[in-house]
């Protein structure tokens, strides 16, 4: 079945759905949970809203695979009446620049909606030219038969362009359950398919695997191991070659409050699924019973991982008694491809400075003798534990969150994955919830600060991200959410959302033509802005200048600010260092230092739809009038400040949340940013020149040719979010 659609929408978690409800109440927007959602951003692309009015459609559950420059993405999509649930599909056959309608590969078309899915299973996996598969279903009871549940596949080996009929593998008995569906696979056609599959009622649990080593013709059927305890979950599949890893938890006795006894398995093959060891990872507690905690928090995240001959596994448990806070972040290697496992190793326990983790929160990442441990605890802190030998041993906690810092002092869901490119293990990618994004390239020792992969400034945005690394180092994230917006009525139906991250834009050859960078505003709807990480060369202490041509088109008593180092503010400066224009048209400047906040406006108000060229300097050495605004390179205002600047690890924006007040947007040419105050006549002097990006102190250089890389060495590169464009002069 393969059904080319124009419709799409999306689920939000129930507890974010309702707190996001409430919050829009309490904004005064209105919330219309049927209604399309606008098309806001040209690069968080929207892959399945493409629904016919009237219609309702919830799209969840997105995964992300890349293969080559094809980047695929799978969800399942319910109807709003519930009566249709489809697995759909789309493609990029160019890297991620565009995308396909979306296909429907299977559809459910009863009122009991029997397909089995989760935000925690992985229904589809890629291996070069062949697209995987696989999940579950049941069927209702009838006049022949009691409820049962199928197992199906399907596959692509044309890149995902064409998909074979669904194949049933494996046909339950009357109330047996097929559940918990995982998918893996590697070059050269090694697919397996694992699953639980149990008697309703019954402690009767087996975990089971189809295994195939010609890219998913034939299959063989393989129980792993079974057991007569409560009840078992499949949590983590991974295929290399012919190795085949599950993690898995038996359930030793039902669930209820102060008693239960769970374990935590992992089960090796080294004969492509043929035959299986199986090991327990977890251990006892000191009152003699096994408090190994579920996996997954409403979000898959490895728990196993695989480099070489080394497996390792993650996961928590309760090292004292049923109701204490003894819980740890649990660790086990293989060196042996799972034949046997080390000793448990304690990442981290509850309470012991960083305050509890949040359980299924952790995940893990290995290539070469690089280990990454990432975790989150309840307060969304994320945090990471790292290995250089092969998880031998373990370097000390890291926090990866910014306490303090807006956009970037909290997370969940995080994942962490090994660049495809460096197989060393040295440079590594992590995102987490809400979607943001940061790497390192020297084994976790530092890492680039965070950017956001979402559209901010509006209140409700695309979260929950899945992510996928291409080989050429390009960052894949799909998204579900919706966009509350004025045009859509307030909140649009949930969709799924796309965005790639490339660690650098693209660098275009110069036109010949002078460009700018526009940014438009519109209240509730877009807020056009370019977004720098922070990084040590903007992060100015003593002294700094800032300077740009700008072409504002303001409304009338408006402020806006076009250049905003998003750290924590004081004073009236609610950034370490701001530049734009006050409500009487001024220029105006703003700076937080150790010392205080401070506010600078002056000169001559800036016309509408005319170029002016606008500085601003601070030296904190300086005795006097340190702190100087330039309007077309004369001396506009000054007052004297004291203190280093305050400059912490937020964003950098061009454009902010404010910029909804330029009535037809702003544009920007030769943004500049100096470590140092450049005095009035260098500004004068140099302000119509073309720089280069090699002169020296200056720390970033925007010409905005096309592209919104730094001409400097620092790459201080910009990242766009909504509709910015960039225009001739």
């Amino acid at each position: 079945m393969d059904t080319r659609i124009n419709r799409s929408t999306h689920l939000v978690k129930p507890t974010v759905f309702f707190i996001t409800v409430f919050c829009l109440l309490m904004l005064g927007i209105p919330f219309q949970a049927a209604a399309r959602n606008a098309a806001i951003s040209n690069f968080t692309k929207n892959i399945s809203g493409f629904e016919p009015e009237g219609e309702t459609w919830v799209d969840y559950n997105s995964e992300v695979q890349v293969s080559g420059k094809f980047v695929h993405i799978l969800w399942v999509s319910r109807k709003g009446d519930w009566t249709e649930i489809r697995i759909c599909y789309s493609r990029s056959t160019d890297g991620g620049v565009t995308f396909e309608l979306p296909r429907v590969l299977y559809s459910v078309t009863t009122s009991t909606n029997d397909l089995i899915c989760g935000p925690t299973l992985r229904m589809m996996a890629v291996e070069g030219k062949n697209v995987h598969i696989a999940f579950s279903r049941s069927y209702p009871s009838s006049a022949e038969r009691n409820w049962y549940y199928n197992l199906y596949y399907l596959r692509s080996t044309n890149n995902g362009a064409t998909f074979k009929p669904p194949r049933k593998l494996f046909g339950g008995t009357d109330v047996w359950r097929i559940e918990n569906v995982r998918i893996a696979a590697d070059s050269g056609g090694k697919v397996t398919i694992g699953y639980n599959y149990y008697a309703n009622w019954y402690n009767n649990y087996s975990f089971r695997t189809f295994n195939s080593a010609d890219g998913g013709a034939t299959f063989k059927k393989k129980v792993v191991g079974s057991s007569a305890d409560y009840s078992g979950t499949l949590y983590d599949l991974k295929r290399v070659g012919d190795d085949v890893y599950l993690l898995y938890s038996w359930t030793l006795e039902p669930v209820y409050y102060g008693n239960f006894q769970a374990l935590i398995n992992v089960a090796a093959s080294n004969d492509g699924g043929a035959t299986f060891k199986r090991k327990q990872l977890s251990t006892k507690a000191t009152d003699g019973r096994y408090y190994a905690y579920g996996l997954h928090d409403n979000h898959y995240s490895p728990n196993l991982a695989v480099a070489g001959n080394n497996v390792y596994a993650v996961w928590t448990q309760n090292g004292t008694a049923y109701n204490s806070n003894n819980i740890s972040l649990c660790f086990r290697r293989s060196t042996d491809k799972g034949a046997t496992f080390g000793p448990v190793k304690k990442l981290a326990t509850n309470g012991v400075g960083m305050g509890d983790m949040s359980l299924g929160g952790e995940t893990v990442a290995a290539q070469g003798n690089y280990v990454y441990v990432v975790f989150f605890t309840t307060g969304s802190r994320v945090y990471l534990r790292r290995s250089r030998d092969a998880g031998a041993g373990f370097l000390a906690r890291q926090e990866l969150t910014v306490p303090g810092v807006r956009f970037l002092e909290g997370g969940w869901w995080p994942l962490v994955q090994t660049d495809p490119a460096v197989s060393t293990g040295e440079k590594v990618h992590v995102v987490w919830n809400p979607a943001t994004y940061l790497f390192s390239s020297n084994g976790g020792a530092k890492f680039t600060r965070q950017g956001m992969l979402r559209t901010k400034f509006l209140e409700v945005g695309p979260q929950s991200p899945n992510w996928a690394l291409g080989a050429d180092g390009k960052v894949h994230v799909s998204l579900e959410g919706a966009w509350a917006t004025a045009s859509s009525g307030g909140y649009g139906d949930s969709d799924i959302f796309y965005r790639r991250w490339p660690t650098a834009p693209e660098l275009n050859a110069p036109s010949g033509t002078p460009k700018a960078l526009k940014l438009v505003g519109i209240y509730n709807e877009i807020y056009d802005n370019m977004q720098v990480a922070a990084s040590p060369s903007i992060n100015f202490k003593t002294a700094m200048t800032a300077e740009a041509w700008i072409k504002p088109s303001r409304n009338d008593n408006a402020e806006g600010y076009f250049l905003y180092k998003c750290d924590p503010g004081k004073g009236g400066a609610w950034g370490s260092y701001m530049l734009g224009q006050w409500r009487n048209g001024q220029l105006d400047a703003r700076i937080a230092t150790a010392d205080n906040g401070f506010v600078l406006g002056g000169g001559p108000a800036i016309p509408n739809d005319q170029w002016t060229h606008v500085a601003m300097t601070y030296n904190s050495a300086a005795t006097g009038n340190n702190f100087k605004i330039y309007v077309n390179g004369e001396l506009a205002g000054e007052t004297a400040a004291t203190g280093k600047l305050d400059t912490k690890d937020g964003l950098l924006f061009v454009g902010a949340d404010n910029s909804y007040n330029y009535r037809d947007g702003i544009q920007i040419r030769e943004l500049r940013l100096w470590k140092g105050a450049r005095s009035a006549s260098a500004i004068k002097n140099n302000m119509n020149k073309t720089l280069t990006g090699n002169e020296s102190g200056l720390a970033a250089l925007y010409n905005f040719e096309d592209t919104t890389r730094d001409s400097t060495p620092n790459a201080n590169h910009g990242m766009l979010m909504y509709q910015e464009t960039f225009v001739e002069q």
